[in-house]
């Protein structure tokens, strides 16, 4: 406490935080194709929309309900579509802790011959979705799935450490 206190003891207590406004999302419509030095099918062609503000829970558990969705087996619609034609070997869709959520889907150990393929996949794959809908049936079971881990909380790390995490997003 000394070491802080001989640090701190400099600066004047502040009452109120001085407001840092938040930077609007930039629309950039971008691609991305990661190479590696191998070129047998080992890059990844990743597509991402930004999806949420961090502040809104329910968007965020509505974009992890939606990437299991559709990537969280081989037989989820788009990691078939894209899986089975053998386009790639494995599709994942996710977010990140940032600001601004992105919704980011990955088809990996691709070529780059196939990676606009890949793209073309994924977008007729969700436009079909969205014309048909979800399968309501699937959706429930992930939905209680995911309700379940909560209040299991089945994960690798002690709860207060996962909590932690968890809230940290919120004071950054």
């Amino acid at each position: 406490l000394a070491k802080l206190d001989g640090y701190l003891s400099n600066f004047d207590r502040m009452e109120k935080l001085p407001e840092i406004p938040a930077q609007s999302p930039v629309e950039r419509k971008a691609r991305f194709l990661y190479e590696s030095a191998s070129t047998d099918r080992k890059s990844a062609a990743v597509e991402a929309w930004c999806a949420a503000d961090y502040t809104d829970v329910k968007a965020r558990y509505t974009q992890e309900i939606i990437g299991k969705y559709l990537c969280g087996t081989n037989e989820s619609p788009l990691a078939a579509a894209l899986v089975n034609r053998g386009l790639c070997e494995n599709v994942s869709c996710g977010g990140g802790n940032f600001m601004y959520i992105p919704f980011v889907i990955s088809c990996e150990n691709t070529s780059d011959e196939d990676a606009e393929e890949c793209f073309r996949i994924i977008h007729e794959e969700l436009e079909k979705i969205v014309s048909e809908g979800f399968d309501r049936a699937r959706l429930a079971a992930l939905i209680n799935d995911n309700e379940f881990k909560e209040r299991e909380h089945n994960r690798p790390l002690p709860r207060g450490i996962f909590n932690l995490l968890t809230v940290q997003n919120q004071w950054l």
